[in-house]
């Protein structure tokens, strides 16, 4: 009967023993009679999984696993039983794939298999006793830092590429971190390196050391010292100190990098202790070359589109203690794409995948934006399109009045000191690690606000009418964002201001002469504060009460003359008869 087989079988075949058994019927094809499958397995980033075949199958059977691409290494052997292991993937991360089984009849099955990558119980970021040490350069010089421990094969570092004149170059496959110093720096001064690691099995871990700057070398010769060492050009010394090897000794061996990979080389041959070997660290065609110095080994990152075939090929030199040099040539080339003979079979051939490999340093779109900061303040900055999984390392340091650290896995913590002159700038390079291990820098300008000038704004003293208004507007600039409010205003005053102009009304009382000052209380935008006094005053004399004029004698020898007294007495009648003759001739009776 003709089975179809698919993945959703594999989780439920039940786990046995592959053993070697005839056909059950010889008129049968084998690939109808036998039925091979896998249970799908996990295995930790850069450990190995074993998958068994589940089945039987007669004796003659033989077994090819499909080429799995970039990422993954599969092997099968003449029992059936797969090897995988995953190199530099991250949990999460899986194959599916097939093993061709081939009968003796000449039939064939595909037995599918599925391999995820899932998170050790301990990570390596807390296994591992990892360190780059501290180290002193002179001024104007460079200082080598190497891992305590060999990195675990997938490891891949973030480091920033300095500040303040510092350079820091960061070789990620052997970790090695060269530190120039700026030529002009002082003795004791020092920069504080931040790398970030991402493990193959997804830890990350944070690492600081600090480099200072010592006394200038006043000879050529200097006392030895312990790792890290600085990293110098080679010379010629006067005399050897060891044999050059002998002619031949030294090789690379031609090796296929299949396009997207990552591979390193070695050096084959005995190297003499203290030789340099100074080779290819670029980008080239779409490849990246990297050269460790000390061991000769090349490590190879092909392009994603790398054509079969392709070769590359270079020269390296190698510099002996006694500064003779040898050229050695490596090369390097893209496998052809393994194919299968097809065979008859009643089986459909699954189609073998594996996990995209597009670095999100090509694909995602990350920035950071210049920021602005007031003295004695303090703010985060965190990248703009971050995709999930990234994390921000930078150079965490106290200097010129800055200080940088990070906070959290994805900001930038920046503070500014108390006094800073506004306009200073801060310039910062980020190195960003995303979460399938590749890394990229960024660079941005934090720059100090400047102060807003509050006392370039004045009042000018105005007059107002006994109980008139007057309108005042303030001489100057006024900051942007400022906004104005009136403060106590005196009793019988009244004032309103305009919030965003700083226009002042002011309403005086009925009352002459009088002089105040009406409080306005200004807002910056920068959170300050200053109040300006607007000196108001009303116009006219001041008003003031007299008491009655007395009464002036007809005769003022005779105040008390009772005929001047009756005369005055009748003309103010008459006076008053008169006026009210005029307002209608009414005369009210008493």
């Amino acid at each position: 009967m003709n089975r179809t087989r698919s993945l959703a079988l594999l989780t439920a075949a039940a786990l046995t023993t592959a053993t070697v058994a005839p056909a059950a019927h010889a008129a049968d094809w084998m690939s109808h009679v036998y039925n091979p499958t896998y249970a799908s397995a996990e295995t930790a980033p850069g450990a190995e999984a074993r998958l068994t075949l589940n089945g039987s199958y007669p004796a003659g059977t033989t077994f090819a696993v499909a080429a799995a691409g970039a990422g993954w290494d599969l092997s099968v052997d003449d029992r059936g039983t797969v090897t995988a292991r995953p190199l530099g993937q991250y949990p999460g991360a899986y194959v599916q794939n097939y093993v061709t089984v081939t009968y003796p009849d000449g039939t064939v099955d595909y037995a599918p298999f599925t391999v995820r990558v899932v998170r050790p119980a301990v990570s390596l970021a807390d296994s591992l006793q990892l360190s780059w040490g501290d180290a002193t350069v002179a001024p104007g010089g460079s200082v080598t830092l190497r891992p305590s421990v060999q990195l675990p094969e997938g490891t891949q570092l973030a480091a920033p590429a300095g500040s303040g004149g510092w350079r820091i170059d960061a070789d990620r496959s052997s970790g090695n971190v060269t530190v120039t110093a700026p030529a002009g720096a002082r003795a004791g001064a020092g920069i504080a390196l931040t790398l970030g690691a991402a493990f193959p099995d997804g830890s990350t871990k944070q690492y600081t050391s600090r480099v200072t700057v010592g006394q200038a070398a006043a000879t050529t010769t200097a006392a030895a010292t312990t790792a890290p060492t600085a990293t110098t050009k080679p010379s010629t010394p006067t005399q050897p100190t060891t044999p050059q090897p002998a002619p031949g000794a030294l090789s690379y061996a031609d090796t296929p990098v299949p396009a997207g990979s990552q591979v390193t080389v070695y050096l084959n041959g005995t190297l003499p202790d203290g030789s340099r070997v100074y080779g290819p660290n670029q980008k080239y065609n779409g490849w990246t070359l990297r050269t460790d110095e000390v061991t000769g080994a090349i490590t190879y990152t092909a392009p994603a589109d790398a054509k079969p075939g392709y070769a590359l090929k270079l020269d390296v030199t190698v510099v002996f203690p006694d500064g003779t040099r040898r050229t050695v040539p490596a090369s390097v080339h893209v496998p052809a794409a393994t194919t299968t003979t097809a065979q008859p079979t009643t089986t459909a051939q699954p189609t073998a995948t594996t996990t995209p490999r597009r670095p999100a340093s090509e694909t995602a779109n990350v920035s950071i934006d210049n920021a602005t900061i007031k003295a004695g303040e303090s703010i985060v900055v965190t990248p703009k399109g971050l995709p999930a999984g990234a994390r921000v390392f930078v150079t965490e340091e106290t200097r010129g009045g800055w200080t940088i650290a990070r906070d959290g896995d994805t900001g930038i913590r920046i503070t500014a000191a108390q006094g800073m002159a506004p306009g200073s700038v801060l310039r910062i390079n980020a190195a960003i690690l995303f979460a399938d291990g590749s890394s990229v820098n960024r660079t941005f300008d934090t720059t100090v606000a400047p102060r807003l000038d509050a006392a370039s704004l004045s009042y000018p003293a105005a007059t107002v009418a006994p109980g008139g208004s007057v309108n005042v507007t303030p001489a100057g600039v006024v900051p942007r964002g400022t906004t104005f409010q009136v403060g106590q205003v005196p009793d019988g005053w009244r004032a309103t201001v305009n919030r965003t102009t700083g226009r002042v009304t002011v309403r005086a009382p009925r009352s002459a002469g009088e002089a105040v000052k009406v409080p306005v209380v200004a807002s910056l935008s920068d959170g300050s504060t200053h109040t300006y006094e607007l000196d108001v005053r009303t116009t006219g004399a001041a008003t003031t009460t007299a008491p009655a004029p007395a009464p002036t004698p007809s005769d003022p020898g005779n105040p008390g003359n009772p005929g001047a007294i009756a005369a005055g007495v009748l003309a103010g009648l008459a006076l008053t008869l008169g006026m009210l003759g005029l307002l209608g001739g009414y005369i009210p009776f008493f």
